[in-house]
């Protein structure tokens, strides 16, 4: 069945709305890193914080909690999502010099380029497929 007139300039105009709609328009994504934290401790070490009475491991989650031990190792187990949400322009650059205050004096430009090249692609260019 073939499209009607008054149903094609409805989706066309639907089609401008939405390319208007995304210009300036920036998506942020939240995650949460996730990683495995490893403390190792000696049980003569924990004797001797303590040697009025027999030591027990559980001494070391109190150590651990109190940030009294060093890491031993760390493994990385990836990113969960949080949020996603779309901004425009201006929060996002008021966004950009709240998460990174150090790259205040960047113009906005700058700021825009560093997040428009967000994306890993081929920055020579700009085509994400390459």
């Amino acid at each position: 069945m073939r499209e009607g007139y008054y149903d094609y300039m409805l989706r066309r105009n639907r089609e401008e709305d939405n390319k208007m709609s995304i210009k300036d328009k920036y998506v942020v994504v939240d995650t949460v890193a996730t990683y495995r934290m490893r403390y190792v401790v000696s049980m003569e070490e924990l004797q001797e914080e303590n040697p009025a009475y027999p030591v027990d491991a559980e001494w070391a989650c109190d150590s651990v909690t109190c940030e009294e031990v060093e890491e031993f190792s760390q493994k990385y187990l990836g990113e969960q999502i949080i949020d996603h949400y779309v901004v425009d322009e201006n929060a996002i650059i008021d966004t950009f010099d709240r998460d990174n205050d150090y790259l205040k004096e960047w113009t906005r430009e700058q700021k825009l380029e560093h997040i428009r090249c967000s994306l890993i692609h081929n920055k020579d260019n700009g085509d994400i497929y390459d």
